[in-house]
């Protein structure tokens, strides 16, 4: 399994139109987590962001704008606990 996660290689012949992109819904709940960190509130020091998150919106900017912001905050927080753990 490892050496086919490794190696393993796929040809990618093009994008597909707008038309046909979508967003995946579903994921962690957001109740499961602090908005202002995007911590776990079951699980200290885990953090989630992006598509891994149970938010849904029409396809494009929106999305973008989630995983972006999302992806900030969490690694913005991760960065500040793991700086006061080593202090």
């Amino acid at each position: 399994m490892t050496e086919n996660l490794i190696n393993c290689q796929h040809n990618v012949n093009g994008k597909s139109t707008f038309k046909e992109e979508f967003v995946t819904c579903g994921g962690i709940d957001l109740n499961e987590i602090n908005p202002q960190t995007m911590e776990s509130k079951l699980i200290s020091g885990l953090y989630f962001a992006g598509e891994v998150v149970d938010i849904d919106a029409v396809t494009g900017g929106f999305n973008f704008q989630a995983a972006w912001t999302t992806g900030f905050v969490a690694g913005k927080n991760m960065a500040l606990s793991l700086s006061s753990s080593v202090s």
